[in-house]
């Protein structure tokens, strides 16, 4: 159980597991899955044998379902050639909660940063949040996996805090796009930083 407040904000919940190793000596790699019985909210795929996800994230999930407790199960599948295995101990769960308490109006983003979409994989709704420490420009587009353009979500000025913007799988027609994989790509002056997201239908 976690009970989070607002000295937590800039900081991670660390994820961690033992390695695993393939009787034929092939690479092992890991997929780490943190979901609840409706949505899947972060999958993460890696090499090694730990992930840090920010608080920050968490919140967010709470505050767009409008609670201020939740109960997420995490788990781990290992990957070697064509064979896939779940942790045998898992899933594991974890309940976070948050502290209420009046926010400071001065209370803004330390950094730049955009999060994982979620739910992700997503049909045909997700959310991407992003913050700014600053005013300045910023744009946020959806690109296909071979690199082409399909909507731009943001383009112009924004004030500095926590913000979300919302993709329907549409592209700038207004045309439903097809089951995929696309790249949410967020560009300022100071940072830039691309996702990975999954839609399927």
């Amino acid at each position: 159980e976690i009970q989070y407040s607002s000295e937590l904000a800039g900081q991670t919940l660390a994820f961690s597991w033992e390695v695993s190793a393939d009787p034929d000596g092939e690479n092992v790699s890991y997929i780490f899955i943190l979901e609840d019985e409706q949505s899947t909210y972060l999958l993460r795929d890696t090499v090694g044998t730990g992930i840090e996800v920010p608080y920050t994230d968490l919140i967010a999930i709470m505050d767009d379902l409008g609670v201020n407790n939740l109960s997420l199960w995490w788990s781990i599948w290992a990957l070697s050639g064509t064979d896939s295995v779940e942790a045998l101990n898992g899933p594991f769960e974890i309940i976070i909660y948050k502290t209420l308490a009046v926010e400071s109006d001065n209370h803004l983003p330390q950094m730049f940063a955009l999060h994982q979409n979620y739910p992700n994989p997503f049909n045909p709704v997700t959310t991407l949040r992003f913050e700014m420490p600053a005013r300045t420009k910023v744009n946020i587009t959806i690109y296909d996996i071979r690199g082409r353009k399909i909507v731009e979500l943001v383009d112009g000025y924004m004030h500095a805090g926590y913000n979300k913007v919302i993709w329907n799988s549409s592209d700038s027609m207004g045309r439903p796009v097809s089951t995929g994989i696309y790249f949410a790509r967020m560009v300022t002056p100071e940072y830039t930083n691309t996702i990975k997201m999954s839609l399927i239908k």
